[in-house]
């Protein structure tokens, strides 16, 4: 469905529940939930070509928690709140399964979860394209830095690329280093993220936990907002200097506490192609 459609999907439900037709305006949220909610990116990508600047993918963000259950909601909390174990617990499972892959080859592996498949058990059978974990090594700074760098934990637990053996990090070290500005990445940046992974699939209060602890470190890493920080996915840099400090659709509120607010406006949060 289109920004548009979704938006009149949802006026035509209200519609339908306004008319005392219920039956009808279940089938009809039944027939949305994959057409309207489940099929969104999210991004809110739509803002940039509507006229009104509208961003559809915060309706997408309130079905998706209003259509959360209590016990899913309490897990992803955990999980944000733990969220460094899982990005080791992630870290380690591509590398035994890249060391598996090398073994048996890629094509047995998938002919073996075919197999498994039929009794209900999957293994985890990542695309060959997929990177792999990497091991930051931190820049040897020779002055105040002139950023912060905070690796996107996609970049963390992903960055290794298959083609060069060059990761995300190295890069972005590489061309800031012969630009001449200097990058410090911060020794507890496991376990950080930017929200997206909960904010964007209806999951309120994990979307809060990673939000503050998000701000919470940046205010820490910047001293207190005097240094820049940059991030090197875009959508998660765009999450971290948008969409942290506002409210969100519907009836939630704030994502952050009111000191983490406060700090969220004077962090120097810029866009990895700019330290202008």
């Amino acid at each position: 469905m289109t920004p548009r459609q979704r938006i009149v999907a949802h006026r035509s439900h209200l519609s339908l529940l306004a008319d005392d037709e219920i039956d009808e305006a279940e089938q009809m949220w039944r027939e949305y939930e994959y057409a309207g909610r489940d099929s969104c990116v999210a991004d809110g990508m739509c803002a940039t070509v509507c006229p009104m600047g509208i961003n559809t993918a915060d309706l997408v963000d309130h079905d998706r928690s209003m259509a959360k259950t209590k016990t899913s909601q309490f897990v992803a909390k955990l999980a944000a709140e733990r969220f460094s174990l899982i990005e080791t617990a992630t870290r380690g499972a591509l590398v035994v399964n890249k060391r598996i892959t090398k073994v048996v080859g890629n094509r047995s592996l998938e002919k073996l979860n075919t197999q498994l498949r039929k009794l209900d058990i999957v293994l985890p059978s990542p695309p060959v394209s997929l990177g792999t974990s990497i091991s930051i090594a931190r820049p040897t700074l020779r002055r105040r830095p002139d950023a912060i760098y905070f690796p996107s934990c996609v970049s963390r637990m992903f960055g290794q690329g298959n083609v060069d053996g060059a990761s995300v990090v190295d890069l972005v070290l590489r061309v800031a280093g012969r630009a001449g500005i200097y990058l410090e990445i911060p020794e507890d940046v496991q376990g950080v993220c930017c929200s997206q992974p909960w904010s964007h699939n209806g999951y309120e209060d994990g979307a809060s936990v990673s939000a503050n602890k998000a701000v919470d470190s940046f205010w820490r890493w910047t001293r207190s907002g005097e240094i820049p920080i940059i991030c090197d996915v875009t959508s998660c840099t765009h999450s971290l200097m948008q969409e942290l400090g506002r409210q969100s659709f519907g009836v939630r509120g704030d994502l952050l506490t009111s000191a983490n607010r406060g700090h969220h406006s004077d962090l120097q949060i810029r866009g990895s192609y700019s330290l202008d």
